[in-house]
């Protein structure tokens, strides 16, 4: 088996690289490598970033660095690597005692969610920030390409020094980034192997000409070479789609009560309230026609009138009943016209669904 090398995404030279493919390739293998070879030689250390804070639990990480040998990277100074008050240290295990003293500090923990908590620090010795798991088929933080360039540039400091490593597995259609960016077309037309070069897109829509983006379709040998990501999607690296509830009969046998439609990143989706003889249930599939006048609208697009609404949970509007049925919505009674349209919703709306 021949692994992934960083090498050809290095010579880029990019701000921003994102490396996507197939897992235990050696993607963050290489990545981990390169920041204990940084701070043993030059002293810079790195954040491990991930989206939650449920992600950066103690008995989540401490394990990361578990496939190198420390006591031979170190030159025998440390024999081991532990995590306290979310940060990296070397450190020595005595075996014979069982106590472990700690030595320098070398990385931080951060969480995504948290990105506000960090704006006052100084992070100067920061020069490489790895994100793990950008991708997921689970929940996407709200806004969430902005909070990652808070991040970025609470680190960076307009020194354009600091290296952003976004690493994912799953491939999601409804990734924010993509759209944030204005890079899906790249994404999805890259084939395995290739690394393309674009410039960051800020917040505004407005080029940014000193950040630069980096995107490979990673391969740790030639098989699949040539094929892009929209040709190859029963390779590992696919679109991941998660089982979802799916409606227990046919369409037909159900009544129509009312309709409204969710939207999320340009993603529409229509929503039925179905009922038959015996139960009541919320009915949800992929929306491609446009919005007609006079349609409840709940989702991200913001416009005057009582049409269209931010939050499912809690309408500002004086019509009890709509508020009442509406409040029902949950998981218990939701069901999906597939798999994927019931992964992508879950993964594209900002709120909690009930339970």
């Amino acid at each position: 088996m021949i692994y992934y090398s960083l090498d050809k995404l290095k010579e880029k030279n990019s701000n921003f690289n994102i490396l996507f493919g197939k897992r235990n390739n050696g993607k963050s293998y290489q990545l981990k490598k390169l920041v204990l070879k940084e701070y043993f030689e030059s002293g810079n250390r790195f954040i491990y970033l991930r989206r939650t804070v449920n992600e950066i639990k103690k008995e989540l990480v401490e394990n990361y660095f578990d496939d190198f040998d420390i006591y031979e990277l170190s030159n025998h100074k440390y024999n081991c690597i532990v995590v306290k008050s979310n940060k990296f240290y070397f450190a020595n295990n005595n075996p014979e005692t069982n106590k472990i003293v700690l030595g320098e500090k070398f990385g931080y923990i951060w969480s995504l969610i948290h990105y506000n908590n960090y704006k006052s620090g100084v992070y100067l010795d920061v020069n490489n920030i790895i994100f793990e798991e950008f991708m997921t088929d689970s929940l996407y933080l709200y806004d969430e390409p902005k909070k990652l360039d808070s991040i970025y540039s609470t680190v960076d400091r307009n020194r354009l020094t600091t290296k952003l490593w976004l690493v994912g597995n799953a491939i999601s259609r409804v990734n924010p980034y993509l759209n944030g960016w204005n890079i899906r077309d790249i994404f999805l037309k890259l084939k395995i192997g290739e690394i393309k070069t674009t410039n960051i897109i800020t917040n505004d829509g407005i080029r940014d000409n000193n950040r630069t983006i980096s995107i490979e379709y990673c391969s740790s040998d030639a098989g699949g070479k040539g094929l892009s990501l929209a040709s190859n999607m029963n390779d590992s690296g696919e679109f991941e789609i998660s089982k979802q509830p799916l409606l227990p009969k046919s369409y037909k046998k159900y009544k129509s009560n009312y309709k409204f439609v969710f939207v999320y990143q340009n993603f529409m989706f229509l929503c039925e309230y179905l009922s038959d003889a015996k139960d009541t249930l919320f009915f949800i599939r992929p929306k491609y026609t446009p919005i007609k006048k006079n349609t409840l609208v709940i989702g991200d697009i913001i416009k005057p009138g009582i049409y269209y609404q931010r939050n499912i949970y809690d309408l500002h509007t004086r019509n009890k009943n709509l508020n009442d049925l509406l409040y029902s919505f949950n998981e218990s009674n939701l069901f999906f016209s597939d798999h994927r349209t019931g992964t992508e919703f879950k993964q594209l709306i900002d709120f909690t669904i009930r339970r």
